[in-house]
């Protein structure tokens, strides 16, 4: 038997997103009957998937400034500033 897929690890979290006490309905459930009578991941798992690829590459896009990792990244530059000089000095 095959182990989990990526379509299940979705379903399982769309189902963990539904409010308390909510279900899928029945027209619309996470898995749908295909033209050969086969059980199939709802499509609109896949439209999901694409909204979010699609979201990701805007974002990515816009090349907003990482607000709390600018320090972090200073202390690496001058960590690292730090040991070439001491480097060239001969200083271990």
């Amino acid at each position: 038997m095959a182990g989990p897929t990526a379509g299940d690890a979705l379903a399982a979290q769309l189902n963990g997103a539904l409010p308390e006490g909510g279900e899928w309905d029945e027209r619309e459930g996470p898995t749908v009957t295909g033209a050969a009578g086969q059980s199939r991941l709802n499509p609109v798992f896949g439209e999901l998937r694409q909204q979010r690829l699609a979201l990701s590459k805007i974002l990515s896009g816009l090349r907003l400034p990482d607000e709390g990792m600018s320090g972090v990244r200073d202390a690496v530059k001058r960590r690292r500033a730090h040991k070439a000089a001491k480097a060239q000095q001969g200083v271990a």
